[in-house]
């Protein structure tokens, strides 16, 4: 992906310096290439963002048409993973599963992508043990590293949140210390413990659950800003418009992409308040769950959490 985006980016540059030269334009086009370039970063960055923004929002035809714009731009394996993501994530599981039998065919995509997106689009139509064989079956076929780490994960939050159980919690611990085994990143680290906190949640160990969860999304969501409604200052809404722009000019952690998984997450952080009867803070939490996705998957359960809260 970076290769091929400063190839593009070269290009614009020596583009712009030979029509500058070309037209004879009043401008050196040496800084004017620069410029160009510079704002093209920030344009393709930001287009990118705009991509999991609508994602997250349940706009899978405009999420589509504007991914193909980087057919080019992303490597085919990576392409058509963020296709296949949002094709499950749709409201049209038929479409969906003819994508990824479409993928198989194919082979445009690793057996433990494949088994872990129809894993969660059974999830998402609520066939739970449907959704365990093919976890199951991805585990067994992925060698150790970060791929088999991701499956452990999601398999844990299926047995936390669908298929719960004093012994699949058990298995929910084992799997968890295994992944932590795989993870060589911060941010896969962070996910790994929050996950970890959600498993502390369904054990009904709450404060434990916040915790882990709240340390987790603090430094997840860092450059979000607060959800519409909160209370903030000048001053913290001008800081997170600046972390919001350094983040379009760096590429930074925050990824939009990530919001449906984030807000599933949130969710969970925020009925542990509810359940310790910290209502401010649930409310908050839930509040930001629900900015950061509107699919209604995942959408429709905080609302139902929100309803919870007591009236002021």
């Amino acid at each position: 992906m970076t290769i091929r985006i400063f190839l593009l980016l070269t290009a614009l540059f020596i583009g712009v310096m030979w029509l500058s030269a070309a037209l004879q334009l009043p401008v050196d086009g040496f800084l004017a290439a620069l410029f160009v370039s510079a704002m093209g970063i920030v344009v393709v960055f930001a287009h990118y963002r705009h991509i999991g923004r609508q994602r997250a929002r349940g706009l899978t035809d405009k999420a589509l048409w504007n991914l193909s714009l980087w057919r080019f731009l992303l490597p085919p394996e990576t392409f058509h993973q963020f296709r296949l993501q949002i094709l499950v994530e749709s409201e049209d599981p038929q479409r969906a599963r003819q994508a990824l039998e479409q993928a198989e065919q194919d082979n445009l995509l690793a057996p433990a992508f494949l088994l872990g997106f129809h894993a969660e689009l059974e999830r998402r139509q609520g066939n739970y043990k449907r959704a365990r064989r093919f976890l199951q079956e991805g585990i067994q076929e992925t060698p150790p590293g970060l791929l088999l780490a991701g499956l452990h994960a999601q398999l844990s939050r299926l047995y936390i949140h669908n298929l719960c159980s004093p012994e699949r919690l058990e298995e929910v611990k084992e799997l968890l210390d295994e992944a932590e085994e795989f993870v060589d990143t911060h941010i896969h680290g962070l996910l790994i413990k929050a996950v970890r906190g959600e498993y502390h949640f369904a054990r009904e160990e709450y404060e434990e659950a916040i915790e882990l969860l709240q340390s987790s999304m603090d430094q997840l969501l860092a450059d979000h800003p607060p959800p519409p409604g909160a209370k903030g200052t000048f001053f913290q809404y001008s800081y997170h418009f600046l972390m919001n722009l350094f983040a379009q000019l760096t590429y930074s952690q925050q990824d939009e992409h990530q919001n449906p998984f984030y807000a599933e997450l949130c969710h969970t952080l925020g009925r542990a308040y509810l359940a310790t009867q910290q209502y401010d803070k649930a409310s908050l939490t839930l509040n930001s769950a629900l900015a950061l996705c509107q699919q209604p998957f995942v959408a429709d359960p905080i609302q139902k959490s929100l309803r919870k809260l007591p009236s002021a």
